[in-house]
């Protein structure tokens, strides 16, 4: 069993299913663990699709990403690897006679890209473009989303995920995958509640927390949308996506989203639905917004002394102040559907 799920989490060939074909044990060093992972990081990304390397071996396929300069897997990629690696080992320690060596940690790769230098904010230019684009303006249809016409998709994701993701800061996944119980409502203070629920609702570190919906989101008519979306007898907010093979709700939403930025001028390699997050905590510091409370509201652990004392809640109402505060200059959105009719 120890066997075949290292042989999972490798995907690899010749010689490194030998990690995959013993259980851990003496017999495997940390040499063979820095052999393993200095393959993973001259592997290829995308071997398996890639016409230069598909169907070929992980050597073969290291020396064509070599000869045709073909981007390899990423540091997060390699890292994440080389943890579930270390979880099986240290499950193995765990449950075997004999004691197993802890070869695969610490060996993650140190990431100097970090997550500031992999996704950049959308600028103003491209946060008027995506909101000034046929989605919020009236498409031609569903298909055509991205060409002016009549049709309004106030009632869809594709709509209301790049508002909630603005006004929020929430991961995309997070958002798909809230169902209409999480908007709730608390001293008269309209929430989302962020958590963990049924097997298929995952929040990153566990982390679940309270966001005060912005009133620029009521404004727009979110709560009224919800209404409908409960009227309607649905459970989740955004019924149309399904659980993907990673199982995420996000994994359609994340390629309808980039491809629609992409075809509407609004995309560069280091923006995607990401990039919300990070307009969102700049608008946090601009707004002076309290560091601890800015993460608090984004989910993250809280660093320093600060994550070390107290249990890292906040009053409701000192939460909605901080939503309260949040603008983004030059940005109107008085044009998109459904502004001026909300009555929430």
């Amino acid at each position: 069993m120890v066997s075949q799920a290292v042989e999972r989490l490798s995907g690899l060939d010749r010689p490194f299913h030998r990690i995959a074909r013993r259980p851990p044990n003496s017999r495997l060093k940390k040499a063979n663990a820095r052999d393993f992972k200095n393959v993973l990081l001259e592997l290829p990304s995308n071997r398996n699709k890639l016409p230069q390397t598909i169907g070929i071996s992980p050597r073969e396929a290291i020396q064509a990403a070599k000869d045709h300069e073909l981007p390899t897997l990423s540091v997060s990629t390699v890292n994440k690897a080389l943890g579930r690696l270390q979880g099986l080992w240290k499950w193995a320690d765990k449950q075997l006679d004999e004691e197993v060596a802890d070869i695969f940690g610490p060996m993650k790769v140190d990431d100097n890209n970090k997550a500031r230098n992999q996704h950049d904010p959308f600028s103003k230019a491209q946060l008027q473009t995506i909101f000034n684009s046929p989605l919020y303006t009236g498409c031609k249809s569903k298909r055509f989303r991205t060409l002016p016409g009549d049709t309004n998709l106030s009632d869809t994701s594709w709509y209301w995920l790049p508002l909630l993701g603005l006004w929020t800061g929430a991961r995309l996944n997070e958002l798909c995958q809230l169902s209409v119980e999480d908007i709730d409502q608390e001293k008269g203070i309209p929430l989302i509640r962020v958590q963990e629920g049924d097997e298929d609702q995952r929040v990153k570190f566990g982390k679940s927390r309270l966001v005060p919906i912005h009133p620029e989101l009521v404004q727009l008519g979110f709560l009224r949308f919800v209404k409908a979306q409960r009227q309607a007898g649905h459970e989740r907010i955004f019924p149309e996506l399904r659980l993907g093979a990673t199982g995420y709700y996000s994994d359609q939403a994340s390629k309808d989203f980039n491809r629609y930025v992409d075809r509407i001028g609004a995309k560069t390699v280091k923006t995607s639905f990401h990039s919300f997050r990070h307009n969102f905590k700049d608008a946090c510091r601009h707004a002076g917004v309290q560091p601890d409370i800015n993460d608090i509201l984004l989910g993250h652990a809280l660093p320093g002394m600060a994550g070390r004392y107290g249990d890292g809640s906040v009053p409701l109402p000192l939460l909605r102040e901080a939503i309260c505060k949040i603008r983004y200059k030059e940005l109107r959105l008085e044009h998109v559907k459904g502004y001026r009719e909300a009555g929430d």
